[in-house]
């Protein structure tokens, strides 16, 4: 009797242990088929605002322009780091302001992400936009931001690249403006610009659009 015992409850240990193991690997599958399925559901269309062109990544011209601290930045310093670039100048009475403070939103937004991207703003005012005010203007809006500035013939190179537009006023006048579009625009570790934002913009959608478009990118990659 009780061998018989003792065979039953070994028996029904087994079984029960079957049971678990094919629980335990069912659940695994479905986390991996639930993975696999969302992974594959990030897709362009999943962007709220954000225009993507991960399909044909936008190589920039080759450029060196000088930065908030007086040193050179060229093509090279883009690499290794998720950028958004916005175009504007410092004595801009609105849109720049917003847009910058939106920028630094976004950072906050992408906390506890992994990856932040830097925020750059580029000068199109290269007649009043020197370092000295130009280090004081990033630096208010975010102690990590990047201040670029150059040549009007260098800005321009970029520009024309990217498809932002500016237009300087009368700068005979001393409090002329500068009129430009309000794109932000984004590029890759490998410093193609593969999306860009247009305008109006909202910190929460930039940031989860953010997470699909650097998604996108190591998708692609692989």
């Amino acid at each position: 009797m009780n061998q018989n015992m003792t065979f039953n409850g070994s028996h029904q240990y087994g079984r029960s242990l079957n049971i678990l193991l094919a629980a335990v690997a069912a659940f695994a599958i479905g986390i991996l088929f639930y993975s696999y399925q969302d992974s594959q559901s990030i897709t362009a269309e999943s962007l709220q605002k954000a225009t993507s062109l991960q399909s044909n990544p936008r190589e920039l011209p080759s450029f060196s322009l000088t930065n908030h601290l007086n040193k050179s930045f060229n093509n090279q310093d883009l690499i290794g780091s998720w950028n958004m670039i916005f175009f504007g100048f410092t004595n801009c009475p609105d849109v720049c302001p917003l847009t910058l403070n939106t920028l630094d939103q976004v950072a906050s937004e992408l906390e506890g992400f992994g990856t932040i991207p830097r925020s750059i703003f580029i000068s199109v005012d290269p007649k009043r936009d020197q370092p000295d005010n130009l280090k004081n203007y990033v630096e208010h809006f975010d102690q990590d931001m990047i201040g670029l500035m150059g040549s009007k013939e260098q800005i321009d190179n970029l520009t024309q690249s990217v498809g932002a537009i500016y237009a300087i006023g009368d700068e005979s006048e001393e409090n002329y403006l500068v009129d430009h579009s309000a794109h932000i625009f984004v590029t890759a570790p490998n410093g193609k610009m593969v999306a860009l934002f247009s305008t109006p913009h909202d910190a929460k959608i930039i940031a989860n659009d953010f997470k699909i478009i650097s998604e996108l990118y190591e998708k692609n990659k692989s």
